[in-house]
């Protein structure tokens, strides 16, 4: 198992982590309150604010300041594959309030629910989804997934979940 201190000490040795004025990034997993606490008074972002994946396969979230790197860039130290059809995370950003993250948004999960849900045209949703009955669809079974342990890190995130697995089971009795 990789450690927060592993993950610090494998970003620093790579330089395609730093950011565009060279700073190394420094990414937590399942941050403790004083992780938290550092990001807080280190980051240069106002308001104070983390990014963060969320995987819910592990039950592991990586967070780090969201002034210094976008998702597609830590993706890469951390081992996890872009969200697909068959293993999907959570990309977010989350608010800093002395030791504590707040759920903020996630623009990731929005654009997933409207390709499913619409009002992306039907020819624009992927392919692949088209032949699923949509109880079936996994997306459905991602966002009513057991998403409680992510508000150990990060507060309002398995209300949000909730919020987003309700669109779809709305979705899906329009489906019957």
């Amino acid at each position: 198992m990789i450690t927060s201190r592993q993950i610090i000490n494998q970003i620093e040795q790579y330089s395609d982590t730093k950011n565009v004025s060279g700073h190394a990034v420094v990414i937590y997993e399942n941050p403790t309150s004083s992780d938290i606490l550092e990001i807080g008074k280190s980051t240069k972002s106002s308001p104070k604010e983390v990014r963060f994946i969320a995987n819910p396969d592990t039950h592991k979230i990586y967070i780090w300041d969201a002034y210094l790197a976008i998702h597609r860039d830590i993706l890469k130290q951390t081992g996890l594959k872009p969200s697909s059809w068959d293993v999907p995370i959570l990309f977010g950003e989350a608010s800093i309030t002395g030791n504590s993250l707040t759920f903020k948004h996630s623009d990731a999960m929005k654009m997933w629910i409207s390709m499913v849900t619409g009002p992306v045209p039907v020819s624009a949703r992927p392919q692949d989804i088209s032949h699923i009955p949509r109880k079936d669809n996994w997306l459905v079974k991602y966002v009513n997934a057991d998403w409680s342990w992510a508000d150990r890190s990060i507060n309002g995130l398995n209300t949000f979940m909730k919020q987003q697995s309700q669109v779809l089971n709305n979705w899906v009795k329009e489906d019957k």
